[in-house]
């Protein structure tokens, strides 16, 4: 769904424009994403094949590896001294992804007309977020370019890595279970039916098993349109579930505190979080702009109210170190840590570094994880496979002994 909206930077500018959400609180959460507080907001009715198309067009995002090219490449032209809007010009020269050149070269020309890299950059926040926009912000502030560029490419890098290791530990998982249902789905369609039929011409006493796995294959078979519609069904609710705040706090809750799955829950969330916002201090981002930047990259929506409390414990003067002490979502040790960095003003390294750990040590535990969990998927799945051919094999075998 599309949605109008006018909203308030934390500068205290006034934007208005469109944004493709799922709902008002949606549209809430991407713009805090862009450190804007909502003001208002309405649906837009866009039934337009144009519109449609819009819609599209402005939810492709720029891969996250041809950002951390850019910035890499970046860092290194501040690093040794190049100008940075020649940088631009000459990066966009040689893109091939072609909407990142397109962006480029209109951010070459805001900054050749004197504006600074961050102004220009906020132009596009389907390409730079928010927390990056206010990174190279604070870098232009403080003549420290090519530190607060490095450190943007080796957070980048560092969230790419975690990505991909996420989607290599769940790839076999994932192929193993619909390699699974599919076998399931080749014995109950077009095997078990067919001993099904020379069971019946035999006239063979049929095991209990049998009979169920018979009947339930020669439904699936015959009412093939009702169990699809009631699996659509399923699925439609779901959805629709999902997209319920509600439902997702209840959810997200979930993944923090059950037991098998909480550990690292926590400790990428954790990791993610910690290390964003000891990046963008270290920056010189102020604290309590990277925390609003920080939580709006948060996931999940338990975790996102632990920072909204952080922002309240700065807004009233005290620090971020008890509030984290008094969750049970960060350990002990971290919250200690902090305090005591608060204490001693490096808050932002000690935040980045214990980022660093949780988030190396929330990735050792999926692996762990991984490795349990598809040793239990293959045995379940064997045990399904293995009951149907018990089914098979079972009147055979009271047919060969009564022969």
């Amino acid at each position: 769904m599309l949605y109008s909206y006018k909203s308030k930077s934390l500068a205290g500018d006034i934007f208005s424009g469109t944004i493709e959400a799922n709902s008002t609180v949606a549209v809430q959460q991407a713009l805090r994403k862009q450190g804007q507080l909502l003001l208002s907001v309405s649906r837009k009715q866009t039934n337009s094949l144009a519109g449609t198309l819009w819609q599209r067009s402005a939810k492709k995002r720029v891969p996250g590896r041809d950002l951390l090219m850019l910035t890499s490449q970046l860092a290194i032209m501040a690093d040794t001294g190049v100008d940075l809007a020649d940088g631009i010009s000459q990066i966009a020269g040689h893109c091939t992804n072609p909407k990142l050149r397109e962006t480029l070269m209109d951010v070459h020309q805001v900054i050749s007309e004197g504006m600074p890299i961050a102004a220009a950059l906020k132009k596009h926040p389907q390409v730079f977020d928010a927390s990056y926009i206010a990174t190279i912000a604070a870098g232009e502030a403080s003549g420290r370019m090519a530190e607060v560029l490095d450190r943007l490419t080796n957070s980048l890098r560092n969230e790419i890595r975690t990505s991909s290791m996420l989607k290599t530990v769940l790839a076999y998982p994932i192929i193993l279970t619909i390699l699974s249902v599919v076998v399931l789905g080749v014995l109950l369609f077009f095997v078990l039916p067919h001993f099904g039929e020379i069971f019946e011409e035999m006239k063979v006493p049929l095991p209990m098993m049998t009979e169920v796995l018979l009947k339930l294959s020669k439904s699936l078979r015959h009412d093939l349109i009702y169990w699809s519609g009631g699996a659509a069904a399923i699925i439609f609710a779901g959805v629709h579930m999902w997209r319920s705040a509600s439902f997702r706090k209840r959810i997200d809750g979930a993944m923090l505190n059950t037991m098998v799955i909480q550990d690292v829950s926590r400790s990428l969330a954790i990791g993610r979080s910690f290390q964003l916002l000891g990046s963008m201090l270290q920056s010189g981002v102020p604290l309590l702009s990277a925390l609003q930047l920080a939580c709006g990259t948060v996931k999940n929506s338990v975790f996102r109210d632990l920072f909204n409390s952080l922002e309240t414990e700065v807004l009233n003067g005290r620090g971020i170190g008890a509030a984290l002490a008094a969750t049970p979502f960060v350990p002990p040790g971290a919250s200690q840590m902090i305090l005591t960095a608060e204490k001693t003003g490096r808050l932002g390294l000690v935040m980045q570094k214990v980022g660093s750990f949780y988030e190396d040590d929330g990735e050792r535990r999926l692996q762990e994880l991984s490795k349990y969990l598809e040793p239990l998927i293959i045995i379940f799945m064997g045990c399904m496979v293995a009951m149907v051919v018990l089914s098979i094999m079972l009147p055979m075998i009271s047919l060969s002994q009564a022969s």
